[in-house]
C-alpha cells in the first residue's frame, strides 16, 4: 500500500507506475494523475499530439450534434445557477470595448457591475492564480488571505505584481 502524493488516497502499489530512481521503485502519484498529467505535458509541448486530439473533438461533436448541444448549454446552465452574482456582472459589460485587453472585476457586488479594470490577457490569467475568490463577499483575497475589499486596494496589488492596467474608471456612460 502506498499513498499517492497528488490525490492523498492509499493504493495498492500495482495502481503506481514503477521507477527504479526512486526509493520505493513507484512513482509518487497514480496512474490516473500521471496520465492526465500525461496527456496535460503532451498537449503543451507537441504540436502532433495537440492536432490529432483537437481533430477527435471536433470530429465527436460533429458526429454527436445533439450531445454537444445539450452538453454545452447545461455546462452553462449550471456555471449560471452556481455564480448568479458573476453572470449578472458580466452581463452589465457585455458591451464595454477593452481594445484587446480583458475586463477584470475587482468585485462582483451587484453594486460594482459596472466598475471593471482593463488588463492583458495574460495578465489577467497570472492575476487570477493569485487571488483567491471569496465567495461570501463577492471578493477577492490575496494569497495571504488579504480582503481586497476596496478598488484602490485591489489595483494596489494588482501593480505590486508587475501588472500593467490601461484604464480603471467607472463605464457608465457606455451602457
Amino acid at each position: 500500500m502506498k499513498k499517492c502524493s497528488k490525490c492523498g488516497e492509499l493504493l495498492d502499489l500495482d495502481m503506481f507506475y514503477l521507477n527504479r530512481g526512486k526509493p520505493m521503485a513507484h512513482c509518487k502519484r497514480c496512474h490516473s494523475l500521471m496520465t492526465s498529467a500525461t496527456i496535460r505535458h503532451k498537449y503543451k509541448t507537441d504540436p502532433e499530439f495537440r492536432e490529432s486530439l483537437s481533430k477527435r473533438s471536433r470530429q465527436w461533436q460533429i458526429d454527436n450534434k445533439d450531445k454537444h448541444k445539450v452538453n454545452a448549454a447545461k455546462s452553462q446552465e449550471v456555471y449560471r445557477s452556481r455564480n448568479p452574482e458573476k453572470t449578472y456582472c458580466r452581463g452589465m459589460c457585455k458591451r464595454v470595448w477593452g481594445y484587446g485587453h480583458t475586463k477584470h472585476h475587482w468585485s462582483y457586488n451587484r453594486c460594482h457591475a459596472k466598475d471593471i479594470v482593463l488588463i492583458d490577457k495574460k495578465d489577467h490569467y497570472r492575476l487570477h492564480h493569485k487571488l483567491d475568490y471569496d465567495e461570501s463577499t463577492f471578493m477577492f483575497k490575496t494569497e495571504e488571505g488579504r480582503l481586497l475589499d476596496t478598488k484602490d486596494k485591489h489595483i494596489e496589488y494588482i501593480h505590486s505584481l508587475g501588472i500593467k492596467t490601461y484604464c480603471y474608471k467607472l463605464y457608465q456612460d457606455s451602457f
